[in-house]
């Protein structure tokens, strides 16, 4: 990828997020970035195209961080609160509309979505869940295949409108809720115990 498409691809994503997708047209991206449409369409078919490139990207950018969190972590517990607070952070600054747009206007990309949520954020899960295992901080008893696809099922509640509704419960908000609640229904005893310690140090740090 050239350096001229990761720029696009980087403002392109950045309007998305601020305006939400099936809104912004390829007339209004191609004003806001100041470029051509002759210039957009040298590097994407069309805007189906367009959101699919975008989203391919920020799924490689997002697997590099989560990567990069659980080496730098001391633990699976840390490793997953600190994911679930970055995580929660972005999304507190995506449009509401987005994953409506995309599961409905762009199926391409959702399915792009669904296959990254199914296999490597899947994946991520079942290994965060052996770590903590490993280290005594989650029970012993998991079920680690069955954990790790409840994760994935919850996280996709999450963008269901008719149970939450975007204008009353924000994304990142939701996403922090169920991540507090999946670390501590897995947590051991030993597990529970890291986990308020963590959190009252974050409050420390916030007073």
């Amino acid at each position: 990828m050239d350096d001229k498409l990761k720029e696009l691809i980087g403002k392109i994503s950045e309007t998305f997020i601020k305006y939400g997708i099936k809104s912004v047209t390829m007339d209004d991206l191609a004003r806001n970035l100041h470029v051509s449409k002759k210039t957009l369409y040298q590097y994407f078919d069309d805007k189906q195209d367009l959101v699919k490139t975008c989203l391919k990207h920020h799924i490689d950018v997002d697997m590099c961080e989560i990567k990069a969190n659980s080496e730098n972590r001391v633990n699976a517990i840390d490793e997953m609160y600190s994911m679930g607070k970055a995580v929660s952070h972005r999304a507190s600054q995506i449009h509401p509309s987005i994953f409506y747009d995309l599961e409905k206007y762009y199926p391409e990309a959702w399915d792009l979505f669904n296959d990254y949520r199914k296999g490597q954020i899947y994946e991520t899960i079942k290994d965060n869940i052996e770590r903590g295992m490993a280290e005594g901080l989650y029970r012993s008893d998991l079920n680690v295949d069955v954990i790790a696809g409840i994760y994935v099922l919850r996280i996709d509640d999450l963008t269901n409108q008719e149970i939450f509704p975007s204008d009353k419960y924000p994304f990142g908000d939701l996403y922090l809720e169920v991540m507090r609640y999946h670390i501590r229904g897995m947590a051991s005893d030993k597990g529970i115990e890291y986990l308020k310690q963590l959190v009252e140090q974050e409050r420390n740090n916030q007073s």
